[in-house]
């Protein structure tokens, strides 16, 4: 399915070259990724993806205004996070589709797939179907801690061959074998 123009709105370096990666070959026609709020703010002054990805949280804040601009140019979203949101921010969140960190690359397909075909079957209606509150924290359902590491696809650890990444409390060398 041709998914159109992509925003992917990450600030880890490594989920995002990922997710392009996989966006690509879902058939994105354009990926653009972007790692804050005021960026993803300013080039949707002018611009309109087909549909989006946005990790709720980035360096420069909660993403809600970001959501809500989504939100009112109808455009559909999958809230990407290992982590929820504060009530307060969980409502402009509820118009988007929750994928937690990490998922595997068909759930995204399928989820992205079917966003953008309720999208165009509604004549570019905002999915009412899909829309659904996201919870305030989101529980795994076989209890097993949430982490923000996300697995690398074979090209991709090989283009981060000796590449040290720094997480909370260890370091992770990727060598290339």
């Amino acid at each position: 399915m041709n998914l159109g123009r992509v925003l992917v709105l990450e600030d880890e370096p490594f989920i995002a070259l990922d997710l392009e990666g996989m966006l690509e070959e879902f058939g994105a026609t354009s990926v653009v990724s972007l790692n804050t709020r005021a960026d993803a703010l300013r080039w949707l002054e002018d611009n309109r993806p087909d549909v989006a990805i946005v990790d709720p949280r980035v360096n420069d804040g909660i993403c809600t205004d970001v959501v809500e601009v989504l939100a009112m140019a109808k455009v559909p979203f999958v809230v990407y996070s290992g982590a929820g949101v504060e009530e307060n921010a969980s409502e402009a969140f509820s118009h988007g589709e929750w994928l937690s960190k990490p998922t595997m690359p068909e759930l995204l397909r399928d989820t992205l797939e079917r966003l953008v075909r309720a999208h165009r079957d509604e004549g570019n209606a905002s999915p009412s179907s899909t829309a659904f509150r996201c919870p305030a924290r989101p529980e795994r359902r076989d209890g097993a801690r949430r982490h923000r590491r996300t697995p690398l696809s074979a090209e991709r650890r090989s283009s981060a061959a000796d590449t040290e990444l720094i997480s909370p409390g260890r370091k992770l060398r990727l060598a290339h074998k």
